[in-house]
């Protein structure tokens, strides 16, 4: 018998918490054996790698007979079409991401099975898709609170960001972003009687459910850790930060690190009223082992898709076009090889 092979984002709560929700879905309501499942956790870059090495159109149509991605896609839109049609509707694709999504109209592979909505996050869309299509019921508090973060939605979602925040590094620190511990503890994520009011209220621990009492010790961690974080990005950013470059015309500022990074750890540099002139643009450099740099960049300031803005500028469209990166308006990645970080440091241009 072929297996399933689920392929997911591994660097993030949305990738590895929607590869749990499909798992799930597989083994408890369509009774799929777990042995016949395989998981990928992946980046773009070693999904580059397998591109590459032939191991998408060579040994994917022997051992598996569906596959399902979740929150990634090649970035070369011909191997999304190839898969299109090699596998027909035994390949789902879960998604979040415009630019690539965009091309999927371009090019006409948009039917592919699955649901993709740059409105909502992975998560979100796969709980959607596999449980509740119609929309019928409420959408599970923590599928809603981690979704609201990874796609920029708490402030649509009346959600305050800082808490949003420490909900998903509460999540991040607990899980250790492993698919199993999701799946170990699916009930807490797909429960849709939850909700937030219990977290704000000071109550007696013995008025609380355990799944509310867990819920309170992740978000306690959460918090705790963003305040830790946002005192050493600030004085990472002081040492080490590079204030001279500049995005197409845009000022940025450069910061190397091996450590994780996300748009707030810019929140020190912020203004009131930011202009044409006030750094809006981060940029993340990160050496890997094979010897190529990964780009993380960032909008240091949320403009909420409005494109009229005068400051507006897409992260993941530029980093597609420019790099074959890929990603969101205000945070997006791409891979370098080492000459063309080189020439890029020399000209602090992204």
């Amino acid at each position: 018998m072929k297996k399933f092979l689920i392929v997911y984002h591994s660097e993030d709560n949305d990738g590895v918490c929607s590869a749990a929700i499909i798992l799930n879905y597989l083994i408890n309501n369509l009774k799929i054996d777990r042995k016949n499942i395989d998981l990928l956790g992946s980046t773009y870059n070693s999904l580059n790698k397998l591109q590459e090495n032939d191991v998408v159109t060579e040994k994917w149509p022997k051992e598996y007979d569906h596959i399902i991605m979740t929150d990634i896609s090649f970035n070369d839109w011909k191997i999304m079409k190839w898969l299109y049609n090699t596998f027909a509707n035994k390949f789902t694709w879960i998604d979040h991401h415009a630019p690539i999504i965009k091309l999927s109209k371009e090019h006409n592979f948009d039917d592919i099975e699955g649901l993709r909505n740059i409105s909502n996050s992975a998560i979100y869309n796969a709980y959607v898709y596999l449980y509740d299509p119609f929309k019928l019921e409420k959408i599970p508090y923590v599928v809603w609170m981690l979704s609201a973060w990874d796609n920029w939605n708490y402030e649509r979602e009346g959600i305050n960001q800082e808490f949003c925040r420490a909900f998903n590094k509460g999540f991040t620190i607990e899980s250790k972003l492993s698919v199993n511990w999701y799946l170990n503890n699916i009930s807490l994520i797909l429960d849709n009687k939850l909700n937030g009011d219990f977290i704000n209220a000071i109550v007696e621990s013995n008025e609380i459910s355990d799944l509310q009492s867990q819920i309170i010790n992740i978000y306690n961690k959460g918090k705790e850790a963003c305040e830790r974080e946002d005192e050493d990005n600030k004085e990472l950013i002081r040492i080490n930060g590079d204030k001279s470059w500049n995005v197409n015309g845009i000022p940025a500022i450069m910061v190397s690190t091996t450590g994780s990074t996300n748009s707030l750890m810019f929140k020190s540099l912020q203004v009131k009223d930011p202009s044409i002139n006030d750094l809006r643009i981060a940029i993340v450099a990160k050496h890997c082992s094979d010897g190529n740099w990964t780009i993380s960049m960032y909008n240091i300031y949320d403009f909420k898709g409005v494109r009229e803005n005068p400051l507006y500028f897409h992260c993941g469209e530029y980093l597609q076009k420019k790099y074959n990166g890929g990603g969101h308006e205000g945070a997006a990645g791409c891979t370098l090889t080492v000459n063309k970080f080189c020439k890029i440091l020399k000209s602090k241009q992204l």
